[in-house]
């Protein structure tokens, strides 16, 4: 996406941009690995970490039905 149409975006009122890190975590076995993931609000920095994908997607829809409400 080019500049001016990230510039676009931000102009919007429930506008949020976030970037998404996944990464696997091995116990000590090694046996199977848990995937972990964190979004990091890029105007903000601020960073939320998951232990799962389920707390992930409650945590995005909460950011939806709140970003809904305030229209």
């Amino acid at each position: 996406m080019d500049a001016s149409r990230n510039a676009q975006f931000a102009r919007l009122p429930n506008y949020q941009a976030y970037v998404l890190r996944i990464w696997q975590e091995f116990n000590d076995s090694a046996e199977a690995a848990t995937w972990r993931f964190a979004l990091i609000n890029t105007t903000t920095n601020s960073e939320h970490g998951f232990a799962s994908f389920q707390e992930l997607v409650a945590f995005l829809e909460t950011l939806l039905d709140e970003g809904h409400q305030s229209m």
